[in-house]
């Protein structure tokens, strides 16, 4: 049976990179590397300070469709941490989006990158369960965090 969700999907999880805080950062505003780092991405364009559009392609199981994504970065401190916010919208599937809160801490050997997000969708989004939903997220987030390292390592 499908189930519709009405409440926030909450995630978070942390990455340790050989890099420090300050080259880190770098890599998380560089448009090439965002767009190297997310699978399926067409392009990411740096549309002014701390925005950005995404094109990529996104799926659930075997459910896949391009989609384009309004990313913005608010709350900027940098090196240390930022929020982004992102939303996408199709005509057929609905709305999904999101608040993630990005703090990098400095270790020994290089930095520690914490994030914790909240996802809300609709529409045909909707329609899975919130574990199907944060699963989606947390292979996703693993994916870019895997081609993330080969940058920052």
């Amino acid at each position: 049976m499908l189930k519709n969700i009405s409440e926030t999907i909450s995630i978070e999880g942390s990455y340790s990179l050989t890099t420090d805080s300050s080259a880190t950062w770098k890599n998380l505003i560089d448009p090439e590397v965002l767009g190297f780092c997310i699978r399926g991405c067409d392009e990411v364009v740096r549309l002014g300070d701390g925005k950005y559009s995404a094109c990529f392609t996104f799926g659930i199981g075997p459910f896949k469709k391009t989609v384009s994504a309004d990313l913005q970065i608010h709350e900027i401190d940098p090196p240390d941490s930022y929020q982004l916010q992102a939303s996408l919208e199709t005509k057929k599937w609905g709305k999904a989006g999101g608040i993630a809160k990005v703090t990098l801490v400095d270790t020994d050997i290089g930095c520690d990158l914490c994030y914790q997000a909240d996802i809300r969708v609709s529409g045909w989004f909707d329609t899975f369960s919130a574990s199907v939903i944060r699963r989606a997220a947390n292979k996703a987030l693993d994916s870019f965090f895997e081609r993330f390292k080969t940058i920052c390592n």
